[in-house]
């Protein structure tokens, strides 16, 4: 393989809906277009249940459990991708669903509503939802990948989504103020204002720790990572209550440019170079959501920014036609993973004598990825 080629050729299949896509017609799709990664979305109208202890049903433990299986077989490592969109969640626990200062809906209304990581029981939802992933995980003998995606505040003009009834209850309860309304520039707002959102910042802080310590309890190989969704998108107030110095601390961070609508070229090229900025010694990966000429051209800029991988975002049915970049990506066919450095090559005769020469009588563990300690420095806000 190409020393300098992506490590990753990703697919990104999401759960949103039910689909006729069985796990073999994902996994073959994958070796038709050249994938050699796959993230799983669970997210928006995905069928998780809305029980604290077990939110992914028998039918889903089912379906990944066979996915995984397959993964394995072909030597295709598999990430869990857990977002902050839950639309029966939602409905079963309102108290935690971002609000507007109205107390209003905001962007997602019903089916991809956003929960705020201020909320307890999303917090013990979501730990529920690791520990049942990392157990099947365990069961096929793979490494459990697990990426926090998509946390961020919704903003739409002066219409943000700071103010659910556990964001408000637990300022009220911690510094005996009101949330404050927060709208325009950061050079514009008071004292109370900022630290109201660096109050924000500092739950979804909470929450990533607390996924994070949660995936390492239950398995201290497994990996983590989180996606950054605030770059060139939403406001300063939706930037702000971003935990940025936490990110400098990750091992995984993922950045996604989803449509051409949302930004312009150039500022996606320069978000991209920012996250590598961010936190240089992380690893890098970038989701892009169109098989076009715009998705070839993003690769070809993950590439040249050293991005550990590329993953196109399929919704959830397969597509009828093939999309390969492997030309872009150096990622044939036909992967084989060494268990034990993680190096890929392109034969199984030139991994057995990569093994013989630099591993005999050493342990596998199957996969290894960048992954930094948990930071335990205060929380502090610094605009990159």
């Amino acid at each position: 393989m190409d020393a300098d080629g992506i490590l990753f050729n990703g697919l990104v299949y999401a759960m949103d809906k039910p689909t006729t896509a069985t796990p073999s017609a994902i996994v073959n799709k994958m070796i038709e277009q050249r994938n050699n990664f796959l993230r799983m979305y669970t997210g928006w109208g995905s069928p998780l249940t809305t029980s604290l202890t077990s939110p992914m049903p028998s039918t889903l433990q089912t379906k990944i459990t066979q996915i995984l299986t397959l993964c394995k077989q072909n030597n295709f490592p598999a990430i869990l991708s857990i977002a902050d969109q839950h639309g029966n969640f939602a409905s079963a626990y309102p108290d935690e669903e971002q609000l507007n200062i109205n107390g209003d809906h905001v962007f997602g209304y019903p089916g991809g509503t956003f929960i705020c990581p201020s909320g307890e029981k999303y917090r013990q939802y979501t730990q529920s939802l690791i520990r049942q992933y990392i157990t099947l995980c365990l069961n096929v003998g793979i490494t459990p990948w697990i990426g926090v995606d998509e946390f961020v505040y919704i903003g739409q003009g002066n219409d943000h989504s700071f103010y659910s009834q556990s964001m408000k209850a637990k300022y009220l309860a911690q510094t005996g103020l009101q949330a404050p309304n927060v709208q325009g520039s950061r050079s514009t707002w008071s004292t109370s204002q900022r630290n109201f959102i660096d109050f924000c910042a500092l739950q979804m802080q909470e929450f990533f720790r607390e996924m994070e310590e949660e995936i390492h309890e239950n398995d201290p190989k497994a990996i983590f990572g989180v996606m950054i969704d605030a770059y060139w998108v939403y406001d300063d107030a939706v930037y702000w209550s971003q935990p940025w110095d936490y990110y400098r601390t990750v091992g995984n961070l993922t950045f996604e440019r989803f449509d051409s609508n949302y930004q312009s070229e150039s500022a996606a090229k320069a978000g991209m170079q920012r996250i590598i900025d961010l936190n240089p010694k992380a690893s890098h990966h970038f989701i892009y959501g169109r098989a076009t000429s715009t998705g070839r051209k993003l690769a070809e800029w993950a590439k040249e920014m050293k991005y550990e991988s590329v993953q196109l975002y399929e919704y959830y049915n397969v597509r009828d036609s093939t999309f390969d970049i492997s030309d872009i990506t150096g990622t044939p066919a036909g992967v084989f993973w060494c268990p034990y450095c993680s190096l890929p090559f392109t034969s199984q005769s030139e991994l057995n004598a990569h093994i013989a020469t630099n591993h005999v009588g050493s342990q596998p563990h199957i996969l290894t990825v960048k992954s930094l300690p948990i930071s335990n420095i205060p929380f502090t806000v610094t605009k990159i």
